[in-house]
C-alpha cells in the first residue's frame, strides 16, 4: 500500500475546495438577496399600511 497521493486524489481535493468557495459564495449572495427583498417588503408594506390607515379618515 502507498502512502503518497495519486494526482487524482489531489484534483479531488482541488475540486472540493473550488465547490465549497462557489457554495460559499451562492450562500452570502443568497443572504444579501434576502436581506434585500425582506427590507424593501417591510418598507412597502409600511408604506401600505400608512396610505390605507392613516392617510384617511377613520369614520
Amino acid at each position: 500500500m502507498s502512502w503518497r497521493k495519486k494526482i487524482t486524489d489531489n484534483i479531488s481535493d482541488i475540486l472540493r475546495f473550488t465547490a465549497h468557495l462557489f457554495f460559499a459564495f451562492d450562500v452570502i449572495a443568497l443572504s444579501v438577496f434576502l436581506f434585500w427583498f425582506i427590507t424593501r417588503f417591510i418598507w412597502h408594506f409600511a408604506q401600505y399600511i400608512n396610505h390605507h390607515l392613516f392617510g384617511n379618515p377613520w369614520f
